[in-house]
């Protein structure tokens, strides 16, 4: 189970690069002058959109969207076969930060040996609902097939799991308000949104959370090991990420536990000196039983020379 904590996206100091990457997602970055950048408050299209993530809080599997293909699906068709989900909230034609955000994760996604569709899934919603399911399309055509795992293979696998959606301004509102994600129309048409990237456990929990450029590949294998306890660990490998690797909240980031590490090392060590105490034991038995077997009788008919043939006299 996952504590529910508050964070916010803009405390100082990732208070003014949170702006800036508002700004910017608003298509309005480049109209500020620097000093408009460096001032001490927030620009006004940045203001009232604190991230509160409600960690550990089930999501709204009743709210329904449309897929790329324009079939209404509901959200909790996707935590139906326990696999971890991976959600961004964006909107398509969004000039700059959405793009930036949903290609983060897919650079991703293809830096970890997991395949989406197979080991996790991918969603991305459309904030803006006046898109349409073409929008979408045309989007989940682009990541699907840039993504470096896609195969002939697995391609259905991977359509399955990786999908674009739209939705009426209902259900993007409550999905987002579920999410802790905020957004807000602006003036010109577009919208002033925060840029994150949401990790859910199998069982609809919003599990951890992060800044939409600021993990990497490892980092998104680590939140998916979490969200998932495990389960979807490929070897040894990967349960020693799980159990070793725990997320920082002061950093925002994923560190290795020293004392776990000891642990393991602890416990091999304890493995390999068992079974080298028992190597010893199980030799010394075996040299001890050949010294107690005793050795074959000699038979007198061994031990003597062999007699020449008798010799016959005839007359």
């Amino acid at each position: 189970m996952f504590s529910i904590t508050r964070y916010n996206l803009f405390t100082r100091p990732a208070a003014l690069a949170a702006a800036v990457m508002l700004l910017l997602g608003s298509g309005l970055g480049t109209s500020l002058a620097p000093a408009q950048v460096l001032m001490n408050e927030l620009p006004k299209e940045a203001k009232d959109l604190e991230v509160v993530p409600h960690l550990g809080e089930k999501l709204p599997m009743h709210v329904e969207f449309k897929n790329s293909k324009g079939e209404p699906v509901k959200l909790g068709d996707y935590f139906k076969d326990g696999k971890p989900v991976i959600i961004v909230m964006a909107y398509y034609r969004c000039p700059v930060m959405c793009p930036v955000t949903i290609d983060k994760m897919a650079k991703a996604m293809d830096e970890i040996d997991y395949v989406v569709g197979d080991k996790y899934k991918a969603l991305i919603f459309s904030i803006d609902h006046t898109e349409v399911p073409l929008s979408a399309e045309n989007k989940k055509y682009r990541y699907v097939t840039g993504y470096t795992k896609l195969t002939e293979a697995n391609r259905a696998t991977v359509e399955s799991g990786f999908e674009f959606h739209v939705g009426t301004e209902v259900a993007a509102k409550e999905l987002s308000d579920a999410l802790g994600f905020k957004y807000k129309l602006l003036e010109n048409g577009e919208y002033s949104h925060p840029s994150l990237m949401f990790v859910v456990t199998p069982d609809g929990r919003l599990a951890r959370y992060a800044g939409g450029i600021s993990y990497t590949g490892r980092d998104l294998k680590l939140m998916l090991l979490e969200a998932s306890q495990g389960k979807i660990a490929d070897g040894l490998g990967d349960l020693f990420l799980h159990y070793c690797y725990r997320f920082d909240p002061n950093s925002g980031k994923y560190v290795l536990v020293a004392w776990r590490v000891m642990q393991i090392g602890g416990v091999v060590t304890m493995i390999s000196v068992g079974t080298l105490i028992g190597l010893l034991f199980a030799g010394e038995r075996i040299r001890r039983r050949a010294r107690q077997i005793p050795a074959p009788a000699v038979t007198n008919s061994e031990s003597s020379p062999p007699q020449p043939p008798p010799t016959v006299v005839t007359s």
